[in-house]
């Protein structure tokens, strides 16, 4: 017997409230094409996974991975492999880096691991590539140089507040127990000592609370920030990711789509249904780029 709860993730319901969306409030010109409602409401579906406890549902063997080190008490080690995951996604690339570096050995030596990343970056290339939202997925000496320099910025990020654990105790405590404020201090943070792209940012912080090693929550949808959540917005709405619709436009119309899918639909939850839809119906292929 299907529990309450339970309806709110299923694809017909979600596609309802998309209709409704659709009739009373606002077009969803994005839509509008056969079987485009359900596919959208699937990646909403899909989403609203993370109501429920990860163990329940997760397959990853790397977030297996993390969740087994959380339990052990060794935050550091899943942080940092949250963050590899976060940043490089399912490859070989990953596996490689982190069999070599783990936090204890990166964070005792982060020059020394930004050196290892540039000596070794034809091995790494082998290894695997970045994924799909990197402008340059393949491991090159320039990629590596990047990448070496983003890895070593999230380190002192890391170390200046002595401990993972620590640095998000203190953003919550300095926060009053508001977890979105504490994310929003987190992301601030992040943004002003880290280089690497605020997607990558957003996609960590909000596995941090997924995965309830801390207890922060994303409270705003940053579409000034994440242009690939922008170009998802305005596909959305308009029927075309170049449309122009000021920011403050689609953050209202993010607001009352959120009200119309009802509680079960956090902005979490909104926002990764978007950015795994934009990642498939957005992003558009550069007809003068080569692959040799």
């Amino acid at each position: 017997m299907m529990l309450e709860q339970d309806l709110f993730l299923v694809v017909p319901y979600i596609e309802s409230r998309l209709a409704e969306f659709h009739r009373e409030y606002y077009s969803l010109l994005g839509l509008s094409g056969p079987g485009e409602r359900k596919i959208f409401a699937t990646f909403l579906a899909d989403a609203a996974k993370v109501s429920q406890p990860i163990e329940a549902f997760t397959e990853d063997p790397l977030l297996t991975q993390i969740l087994k080190y959380q339990r052990q008490s060794a935050t550091d080690e899943a942080c940092w492999l949250l963050f590899l995951y976060c940043y490089i996604g399912r490859s070989g690339l990953l596996n490689a880096i982190h069999q070599c570096w783990s936090w204890e050995k990166a964070e005792a030596d982060a020059d020394a691991f930004q050196k290892w990343i540039i000596d070794n970056q034809r091995e790494l290339k082998n290894a695997g590539s970045l994924n799909i939202l990197h402008k340059y997925r393949a491991i090159d000496l320039h990629r590596a140089e990047a990448m070496a320099e983003d890895f070593k910025s999230y380190i002192t990020w890391v170390r200046t507040a002595g401990t993972h654990a620590q640095m998000f105790r203190s953003a919550v405590s300095h926060a009053q127990g508001q977890s979105t404020i504490a994310f929003d201090r987190l992301y601030i943070s992040m943004n002003e000592h880290t280089r690497f792209k605020k997607h990558i940012k957003l996609d960590y912080l909000c596995m941090i609370g997924h995965l309830k090693i801390a207890g922060i929550e994303l409270g705003q949808f940053y579409l000034g920030d994440v242009l690939l959540l922008k170009k998802a917005s305005r596909q959305l709405f308009s029927g075309h990711p170049s449309t122009k619709m000021p920011v403050s436009e689609l953050g209202d119309l993010m607001v009352t789509l959120k009200a119309c899918l009802g509680p079960s639909f956090s902005i979490a939850i909104i926002y990764r249904a978007l950015m795994d839809w934009g990642k498939e119906m957005v992003i558009p292929i550069n007809p003068n780029f080569r692959r040799y």
